[in-house]
C-alpha cells in the first residue's frame, strides 16, 4: 500500500536517499558514470535542508510504501520511496506560471501508478494557488520520463542546453497550457 502525502521535516534522510538512488539509476547511460559515482547522501543533504525550510516547500510530496522494507532495519522516515516538487516557473517566460522541479521514484516502485499521483498533486497544488498553466524540464535522452508526460498529455514546448557535471546536455520542456486537464488522470 502506498500513500502519497505532503513532505515533512522527517523526510529529509528519505528524500536524500531516493534524491541520489534514482539519480544513479535514472541517468545511468545518459550522464557520465563517473559523475553518478561521486553523488553521496552527505553531498545532497545541505541541499534537502534548504529546500524543505523554504518557500515552495508547501509544493512537495513524498510517496510512502507504507509496509515498509520488510526483513530490513531502515527507519521509518526511509520509507519514502519517491517524491515530487515544483513552484512558480524560475525562467519567467510568462507562458507557464508553475513548473515541476522534480519527480523521482525508486526503481523497484516504479510502474506502480506512483508518478502519476505525484505529479497530479503536485500540478493540484499548484492549480490552487493560481499556477494555471504547468511546465516541466526532462533531459532529451531520458526516454521513460518523455513518454511518462507525454501520456500525462503534455506538448514539447523548448528545448535548451543545461550544464551538469561541467557536460552540456540538452533538456526539453513539456507544457500544460491549461493545467486543469491534469485532474483527469488523478488517482481514485
Amino acid at each position: 500500500m502506498f500513500l502519497v502525502r505532503r513532505a515533512t521535516i522527517g523526510d529529509l534522510d528519505g528524500l536524500v536517499r531516493v534524491h541520489v538512488d534514482t539519480w544513479k539509476t535514472t541517468y545511468k547511460g545518459i550522464l557520465p558514470d563517473e559523475f553518478l559515482d561521486r553523488l553521496t547522501y552527505a553531498g545532497r543533504r545541505d541541499q534537502w535542508v534548504r529546500i524543505l525550510s523554504g518557500p515552495d516547500m508547501k509544493y512537495l510530496f513524498v510517496a510512502e510504501d507504507e509496509s515498509g522494507f520488510p526483513g530490513t532495519n531502515v527507519e521509518c522516515a526511509s520509507k519514502v520511496v519517491g517524491f515530487a516538487s515544483g513552484g512558480p516557473n524560475r525562467d519567467k517566460d510568462g507562458q507557464y506560471k508553475g513548473e515541476v522541479y522534480a519527480i523521482y521514484i525508486l526503481k523497484d516502485y516504479q510502474g506502480k501508478g506512483l508518478g502519476r499521483s505525484l505529479f497530479t498533486r503536485v500540478s493540484g497544488a499548484l492549480l490552487e494557488d493560481g499556477f494555471d498553466s504547468i511546465k516541466v524540464w526532462v533531459l532529451t535522452d531520458n526516454a521513460a520520463a518523455r513518454r511518462f508526460y507525454e501520456a500525462l498529455g503534455g506538448k514539447l514546448v523548448e528545448s535548451r542546453y543545461i550544464k551538469i557535471g561541467g557536460a552540456s546536455y540538452e533538456e526539453v520542456a513539456y507544457g500544460w497550457p491549461d493545467a486543469r486537464i491534469l485532474a483527469r488522470f488523478t488517482p481514485e
